[in-house]
């Protein structure tokens, strides 16, 4: 009965009970956990207890038990304690049951952000032109585009590489091409790169249908152009590049005069970690190597990007060179006049050595096409330095063999 009476009594209740019997001494709680009672004062407050009832000194009321948590009982209890005498609520202290057990509280696990409901709070960009990948072009050339094409082939004129290059995007005329112009210089002086774009988007639309207007102002313009492609925000400058891309395309051999400044400026760019950059980098050295005066390019690409410090730079020359050798043609590039062979042949046999495996594959593979031509041999111990020979004629072996093969 008093088990049921003194379900594991609180603290509370042990200090009621021992002022009702001051002779037991308190026992210490334990070290561990000072709020846990002693068992031995439980058993001699029980014991106490029992013998007060023997005697008579005390009368066993019935306990009333409440539940603090959730509040069941607690106005049947309130009722008992108010019919009972001060000295029958002195004799038996009311009795409460420790609160129900709760499980213990799971932590929730962190919200996660939805990348699909993400929304940016930056300010959109204008959609403009394509920058690496040609736009959207006409799917059925003009009549005029298929006569031109058929009479190349049979003439047997092969335009090697140019078919490979993406097309540019057409752009619509402008309606004022002079004030155009002078528009598009005074948005590429002011510092919004919003604005900057805009003016060379019109730049590119004057290069495709006023080519004439822009002959007169062309080396004003080519440093306007190559200082955008300098600039730090990648969208100007990727819009630069493909510009210039525009301008070798359209504009052809006007450009002799400016490919080398705008080389250096591509060149120098190559080396960008963001690919995009360096893709349209290659699609405008590919217009400049198939469209500028081929003696000019390169000139442009030996002086500027043989001995370049960066690596990709040094790729991206060995690489438009070979593209250059196929549209020359070998008997062309080898036959020693105005020193064009001598040049082209103690560059490439440079990069042939160079210490980065990328560069020395585009230079084997263009050794490799001049390989069939009967005095490559002899143009290597001509112009190659001689520590260099025994290297040179290993690789124009393997590319004969290759070619037989």
């Amino acid at each position: 009965m008093f088990d049921d009476m003194f379900p594991s009594p609180s603290l509370q209740s042990q200090h009621q009970l021992l002022h009702l019997h001051p002779h037991l001494l308190p026992v210490p709680p334990p070290d561990r956990n000072p709020m846990m009672p002693c068992s031995t004062l439980v058993r001699r407050v029980k014991k106490a207890f029992m013998a007060s009832v023997a005697s008579g000194q005390q009368e066993v009321l019935p306990p009333i038990f409440t539940n603090q948590a959730t509040g069941v009982g607690q106005k049947e209890a309130e009722k008992i304690k108010a019919s009972r005498t001060p000295l029958e609520r002195q004799t038996l202290p009311l009795l409460r049951t420790p609160p129900f057990p709760t499980a213990p509280a799971v932590p929730t696990p962190p919200q996660t952000i939805n990348c699909g409901q993400f929304r940016s709070r930056l300010p959109r960009l204008k959609k403009t032109a394509s920058l690496s990948i040609a736009a959207a072009v006409e799917g059925s050339k003009g009549a005029e585009g298929g006569e031109d094409e058929s009479e190349r082939e049979e003439a047997g004129e092969a335009e090697p590489k140019a078919k490979e290059l993406p097309e540019l995007a057409k752009l619509p005329p402008l309606p004022c091409p002079e004030q155009a112009l002078l528009q598009a210089f005074r948005l590429l002086s002011v510092d919004d790169w919003e604005k900057k774009i805009e003016g060379l988007t019109s730049i590119r639309s004057l290069s495709q249908h006023h080519a004439e207007l822009l002959l007169p102002r062309l080396h004003d313009l080519c440093l306007a152009v190559t200082e955008e492609v300098k600039n730090l925000r990648s969208m100007v400058s990727r819009t630069a590049i493909v510009t210039l891309a525009h301008l070798y395309a359209h504009l052809g051999r006007g450009m002799d005069a400016e490919v080398e400044g705008t080389t250096r400026a591509l060149l120098q760019k190559a080396g960008e970690a963001s690919g995009f950059i360096r893709d349209d980098v290659e699609l405008a050295l590919g217009y400049m190597v198939v469209n500028v005066t081929p003696s000019r390019s390169m000139n442009a690409l030996i002086n500027t990007g043989v001995r370049h410090r960066n690596t990709a730079a040094r790729k991206s020359t060995a690489q438009h060179l070979g593209r250059l050798a196929e549209v020359m043609g070998s008997s062309h590039l080898l036959s020693g006049k105005n020193k064009l062979t001598e040049r082209f042949i103690h560059a490439i046999s440079c990069l042939a050595v160079d210490c980065a495996l990328e560069v020395r594959t585009h230079a084997h593979n263009t050794l490799a096409f001049l390989a069939s031509h009967p005095n490559l041999i002899k143009m290597v111990e001509r112009f190659v330095p001689q520590r260099d020979h025994i290297t040179i004629k290993d690789i124009i072996n393997k590319g004969q063999c290759r070619n037989l093969n």
